[in-house]
């Protein structure tokens, strides 16, 4: 299958009270997005060529003076544009290459509440797991709870929380993730629906799925629908082994979307290898519908 006609919408929110760059072709971009259900943050760094002077300077954003009202987003797609990175600027600026002068932009999804929310709270005995997580999660500036898998937990003693959210979090529960700002809690058979639920030859497999170790790999076109956390079925006529359902615990897109210029675009996806340690596949609900306006 062939894609045409690549597109995006580049959104950077700077706060400064002269409202929201957006971009669009026929500017150039090339992109690298990491995304994973670790509680790593997902990252993203994106170059923009050629901006004017005034765009450059309002964009530029020194690392050691990170806001979190200094925001950016990407939707990009074909036919339809979907979300495929949301975050805070951690840094901006810009250099001449050859006869270019090229805007590189950080990005960190909920990177500012990552480092930077605390929180201080004393919990009586008898709160539950999901109680606690709601209210630690709402300390959040930027960072809105996405979804919690089935919690029965109680904590039969008062609990003090004292220090950074996002630590804390990890130590009651294994797993968090932050995606495009959401926070999501869910088990390791917990998945979430998503947009895209089949990944075949006709919706841009382009290779031969790789397994390494419990994971398993795979190589598409750039396919904006997949999300973090989504069950996905896999087709493969070449490697039929591997054929079945599957976590997606990595998403990855990376390459450039011009009007004036070639290049590649591709994603790949880490897939976790089945569900028989933790038990058939749960669904708890549906992934955010991203499509962009």
């Amino acid at each position: 299958m062939i894609k045409f006609g690549r597109n995006f919408q580049l959104t950077i929110d700077m706060n400064d009270g002269r409202g929201a760059i957006i971009l669009k072709n026929p500017f150039t971009i090339d992109f690298s997005i990491v995304r994973n259900v670790s509680p790593a943050a997902n990252t993203m760094s994106l170059r923009i060529y050629n901006l004017s002077l005034v765009t450059r300077n309002r964009i530029r954003q020194d690392r050691f003076n990170i806001q979190p009202t200094h925001k950016v987003k990407l939707d990009a797609g074909y036919d339809s544009l979907f979300t495929v990175f949301e975050g805070t600027i951690m840094q901006a600026d810009s250099n001449r290459e050859g006869v270019d002068i090229v805007t590189t932009v950080i990005g960190m999804d909920g990177g500012y509440d990552i480092l930077n929310t605390q929180s201080s709270f004393s919990f009586p005995a008898g709160i539950s797991a999901e109680n606690l997580i709601k209210t630690l999660s709402g300390n959040f500036v930027g960072v809105q709870v996405g979804a919690i898998g089935q919690l029965t937990n109680v904590f039969n003693r008062p609990v003090i929380v004292d220090g950074n959210t996002f630590e804390k979090l990890k130590t009651y529960f294994q797993n968090p993730y932050i995606d495009k700002g959401k926070i999501f809690f869910l088990g390791d058979n917990e998945v979430l629906i998503g947009q895209l639920p089949v990944i075949d030859s006709s919706t841009g497999l382009l290779e031969t799925p790789r397994r390494e170790g419990s994971f398993l790999n795979i190589r598409t076109m750039f396919e904006p629908r997949v999300t973090v956390g989504q069950l996905l079925q896999l087709n493969s006529t070449v490697e039929p082994t591997y054929n079945g359902q599957y976590k997606v615990v990595g998403v990855n897109h990376q390459g450039t979307i011009s009007a004036a210029v070639g290049g590649n675009l591709e994603s790949s996806f880490n897939l976790l290898l089945g569900s028989t340690p933790f038990g058939p596949w749960k669904q708890i609900a549906p992934a955010e519908t991203n499509e962009s306006t």
